[in-house]
């Protein structure tokens, strides 16, 4: 019963946390187009982004991250909570989610620019 318990959690943290990562990603892309289009600062529209992913656990590949007055794009990283997949080198990497972001800006009336 244990081991099924261990099982499910693991299965529904992995889970919870690739759901949650589209939330956190469109937050910090909608964070880096405002501050994008307020100065035309790629660096500081970066430095928005990943501090908002940041603050919920997640990293943004700085080498991915494209951004224009048109949309933003960037892979977003998170390690979902383990007590055991963690501890293994073949299933360590079961825990790490990621996911593609892209997202254009949205107007003041919420339609796509």
């Amino acid at each position: 019963m244990v081991l099924l318990a261990i099982l499910a959690f693991e299965l529904i943290s992995i889970v919870i946390t690739r759901v949650g990562i589209e939330d956190i990603g469109v937050s910090a892309a909608q964070q880096a187009l405002d501050e994008y289009a307020a100065n035309h600062n790629a660096d500081a529209a970066f430095q928005i982004a990943s501090a908002e992913a940041e603050s919920q656990g997640a990293t943004v590949a700085k080498k991915s991250f494209e951004i224009s007055d048109e949309s933003v794009t960037f892979k977003l990283e998170k390690v979902a909570p383990s007590l055991l997949l963690f501890r293994t080198d073949k299933t360590a990497s079961w825990t790490e989610v990621s996911t593609t972001v892209y997202a254009e800006p949205i107007d003041a009336g919420g339609q796509l620019s």
